[in-house]
């Protein structure tokens, strides 16, 4: 999917927005993005619009609609819990699971379990010498309400939270930090949108583990998450779903760059990942899920 088939989604979206309401149109709110910049926001929101459309014939019309001041994610997640908000992205954990209500198809097939790290230039040299136990001597820096916090913890890893994560990249570009783990469809992307001058990527390491990104919505709103399943399914089925992935601009930009091929893999595993993760079903996860580590 090029640029201008992505702008007719983007385009499709607002005139959800604009049109007046429909008789009998299910209205749905979500978060809007954490910046203005957030590149991974549009995907999303495409996929949800995907999955909604898939569904229309048998559900009827709906509209999506962003619900404002909402700047954290454990903000978002404390809005569904009180149906503020009706639907949500983000990584799964055993505790999300318990609290809220996940549409288990993975929305990046995994893709967010394979991690880059971000550096500071004048640490390149530094990195390309290290093996893994040297990378574990690192601190890595993460959002302080991320699941990846802890999961790299788990694994060994020397971690610290930071209550706003856009400031991390500040501390990254000043060289206040030692790294920054981003998922490989977000990195490059982030680079841009931060306007980081001193920042790259590291070109050795790949750290991957099982994970995914799952629709979430309130616990007791089982015929929003039927649907959105019955959506992502058939839209697996029929091939839109892979099209939006792997056709999403910045994601076909990061995966030709990361060259995955030439990278030391180092696979962790995942103490968070929820006993129902469906990891025995290769349809959902990239390359088949080769790569999953055992939890």
């Amino acid at each position: 999917m090029g640029r201008r088939i992505l702008m007719l989604w983007l385009l499709g979206l607002t005139s959800l927005w604009m049109t007046p309401l429909q008789a009998g149109e299910l209205v749905l709110t979500y978060p809007p993005p954490e910046f203005k910049s957030d590149a991974r926001h549009p995907y999303f929101l495409a996929l949800l619009q995907l999955a909604l459309d898939h569904t229309v014939a048998e559900e009827g019309p709906y509209r999506l609609q962003p619900l404002a001041n909402v700047a954290q994610q454990s903000r978002a997640f404390r809005l569904l819990g009180n149906k503020q908000l009706d639907v949500m992205w983000s990584m799964t954990s055993r505790e999300r699971e318990h609290a809220y209500l996940p549409v288990r198809i993975p929305l990046m097939k995994g893709l967010l379990g394979y991690r880059v790290i971000l550096i500071n230039r004048e640490d390149s040299a530094i990195f390309e010498g290290m093996d893994e136990e040297n990378l574990k001597e690192v601190t890595c820096y993460q959002g302080h309400d991320w699941p990846d916090l802890d999961i790299l913890a788990f694994n060994g890893f020397q971690v610290r939270g930071v209550a706003n994560y856009l400031r991390i990249f500040t501390m990254l570009d000043r060289g206040m930090i030692d790294c920054f783990p981003r998922g490989i469809l977000e990195a490059w992307g982030e680079i841009d949108s931060q306007h980081l001058q001193n920042s790259v990527v590291d070109s050795r390491f790949v750290l991957i583990y099982p994970t995914a990104i799952y629709f979430f919505v309130n616990q007791e709103n089982h015929a929003l998450a039927e649907r959105l399943e019955r959506g992502l399914r058939a839209a697996l089925t029929d091939g839109s779903f892979d099209r939006l992935l792997y056709g999403y601009p910045a994601h076909q930009e990061a995966l030709a760059r990361a060259k995955l091929e030439q990278r030391v893999k180092v696979v962790l595993q995942n103490p968070l990942l929820p006993p129902l993760t469906p990891l025995s079903d290769p349809t959902l996860w990239h390359d088949g899920g080769a790569a999953r580590a055992a939890p």
